[in-house]
């Protein structure tokens, strides 16, 4: 499918910011309070991504159950589909790009390839980058990949807080409007819900 505006992305998708995020921290957090400090120790930078990333994947889980939603197992590649949207997990580095084994479903995610199965998908990485001594989450963003680079980011705080006071402008407006209407607008929807599947390449 081809790439999707950032614009379209805020507009469909922004009312689900701050649960995705959450799935990012908590299952952050989940690894650092699950787990004693005598056995994180013996966990490589590799073996803490991958843990951290199971816990990210049962949050989403969750996520997917308590709002209609389902999570995909492409072949051992874990996706949340929300409508047209095909959303994987990653731990991402400075430059904002996916830590993974470059496969040829990997490649294809990220070259917009929609999924198996579906006739279109837009496909999007939701990942934190770590700080400097990779002892705490330093950004969450939501990415586009695009090939071996992205196409444009967003700093899922950033956005969150901007959208909580545009809401709070908006519940200000309205409560002084002369219909004397009340409330916030909410942005996005979640109209679109697909039944789970587990699908498996061929090749």
């Amino acid at each position: 499918m081809s790439l999707v505006a950032k614009s379209k992305v805020i507009s469909e998708l922004g009312l689900f910011f701050p649960s995705l995020r959450r799935i990012i921290t908590d299952g952050w957090d989940d690894y650092m309070n699950l787990y004693p400090d005598n056995l994180k120790v013996a966990h490589c930078a590799t073996t803490r991504a991958n843990i951290v990333h199971d816990h990210q994947v049962q949050r989403a889980s969750n996520f997917a159950v308590a709002n209609g939603f389902y999570l995909m197992d492409i072949s051992g590649l874990k996706i949340l589909l929300i409508g047209d949207y095909a959303i994987r997990f990653k731990k991402l580095t400075d430059n904002l790009l996916s830590r993974n084994q470059p496969t040829k479903q990997v490649e294809e995610f990220r070259k917009q390839k929609s999924l198996p199965g579906f006739s279109e998908t837009h496909n999007l990485e939701v990942g934190y980058v770590l700080s400097i001594d990779s002892a705490e989450i330093n950004k969450t963003c939501l990415v586009q990949p695009s090939g071996k680079g992205i196409n444009w980011d967003l700093d899922l705080l950033e956005a969150e807080t901007r959208t909580v006071v545009a809401d709070l402008f908006e519940e200000s407006c309205d409560a002084n409007s002369s219909d004397g209407s009340e409330g916030a607008i909410i942005r996005g929807k979640k109209d679109n819900v697909f039944t789970i599947r587990s699908i498996k390449n061929e090749d």
